[in-house]
């Protein structure tokens, strides 16, 4: 069993003290980045626990610990965003066998197909509106001195021009609180209606191009740049994120066998650039 299957007796212990109920049911969650299993506790509640279990996180992501997400989230309590609420945390490993946080789980399933851009751009509308005061400040995931031209490039040129606009000093725009990380991927939906807004370990303060930016590069390699289009006009977007969220990525996708998405990737990036 692998560390985003197994579950610690000590953890699950310490989560069953702070819900005041035993566990009828531990179900893994898919998960890359972090241990996350569905608690399912006698008394009929429904439950997230989040362990920071990924050998070398620390090393990899050590800003994006269990007390900024536990930061984060109480910050979007008593806010219209619909987000996760943290029952308990122990964000030093004092009990759990790595840190962790025991939150409720919000309702809904990820959208199948291609989801409305209408509620995405609502649901954001309602993040940047939260006090980012205190939040940790945006950064990126990998510093420009750290990028490369990647080895499925169709197009060398475009991104060496890329990369170099990766280095350019960043245009000054409003600090705002953001996701950092949103995509349709990290949003629940019932029917229609967006229901919740997950993952928000990297919950930062910074421009909301980025939060754009990071939305319109995934709808592009997904559906199309006629489908990250529909995001636009946005009086805070901004074609300088567009591409540096783009370069974000790359340095994740040693190999990226479909032909299909390199294209509309790297067409994402070509009209970016043509507007800086």
């Amino acid at each position: 069993m692998d560390w985003s299957q197994a579950l610690p007796a000590a953890s699950l212990r310490w989560a069953e003290a702070q819900a005041g109920a035993r566990t009828l049911a531990a179900l893994p969650l898919e998960s890359r980045w972090l241990a996350n299993h569905l608690l399912v506790f006698s008394d009929g509640r429904e439950l997230v626990l989040r362990r920071w279990a990924r050998p070398g996180w620390d090393d990899d992501d050590p800003d994006l610990t269990a007390a900024r997400e536990a930061l984060v989230l109480g910050r979007l309590a008593d806010t219209r965003v619909p987000a996760p609420e943290v029952v308990a945390a122990d964000v030093d490993a004092a009990e759990c066998d790595v840190p962790a946080l025991l939150v409720t789980r919000v309702p809904g399933a990820p959208f199948e197909g291609r989801p409305p851009v209408g509620p995405l751009l609502a649901v954001l509308e309602e993040i940047h509106a939260v006090d980012a005061d205190g939040i940790p400040p945006y950064r990126r995931y990998y510093e420009p001195d750290r990028l490369a031209v990647p080895r499925w490039a169709t197009d060398v040129a475009l991104w060496e021009k890329a990369i170099a606009v990766a280095h350019q000093d960043p245009p000054e725009l409003p600090q705002r609180f953001i996701h950092r990380d949103f995509h349709p991927a990290n949003t629940l939906w019932e029917g229609a209606e967006l229901t919740g807004v997950v993952d928000w370990t990297t919950g930062s303060r910074g421009p909301a191009a980025v939060d754009l930016g990071h939305l319109r590069w995934n709808l592009a390699v997904d559906y199309g740049e006629h489908v990250a289009d529909a995001v636009l006009p946005h009086p805070e977007h901004h074609p300088y994120y567009d591409v540096v969220t783009a370069l974000d990525v790359v340095a994740e996708l040693d190999t990226f066998d479909d032909r299909t998405e390199v294209e509309r990737l790297e067409e994402h990036i070509a009209r970016a650039l043509a507007e800086l």
